[in-house]
């Protein structure tokens, strides 16, 4: 089962709502948001997105299929002093830590056979983030 464009875009509704009401439920606390795709251009584990020929049909499209919910980042920016950080994965590209307007964000870019991890110090008033290239030897 392939889902049309409306229900496609409905899933995307949800999961923006779902995580939203998460981050409201934190209440004054700060919370670490994990996703599988990027929500940001910035996590797509490329040098300059904007680099990306947009005449170019197949390598945009390509770029396209790997980035998540553009409404999920959005949504996260809208309440960015909720959010302590903002880890995902997908492009198998590590990217970050980037500051995405007052919170890191980084893509853990693991591969196949080559694991990859964060280390995050959330000891406030500054978060320190230490990358782990390799996991397993």
């Amino acid at each position: 089962w392939m889902p049309g464009v409306a229900d496609v875009l409905k899933i995307a509704q949800g999961q923006v709502e779902a995580v939203q009401s998460k981050i409201l439920a934190a209440g004054s606390r700060r919370i670490f948001v994990a996703l599988h795709t990027p929500p940001f251009e910035e996590l797509l584990g490329i040098p300059d997105a904007s680099m990306i020929d947009p005449e170019d049909p197949p390598i945009r499209a390509f770029f396209r299929a790997y980035l998540g919910n553009r409404a999920m980042g959005e949504m996260l920016r809208r309440h960015s002093e909720r959010i302590a950080g903002v880890v995902c994965g997908h492009t198998h590209r590590a990217a970050g830590p980037v500051d995405l307007g007052g919170f890191p964000g980084f893509n853990v870019g693991s591969d196949y056979g080559v694991p990859r991890g964060f280390i995050v110090d959330t000891k406030e008033p500054t978060i320190g983030i230490s990358s782990i290239t390799e996991l397993v030897r």
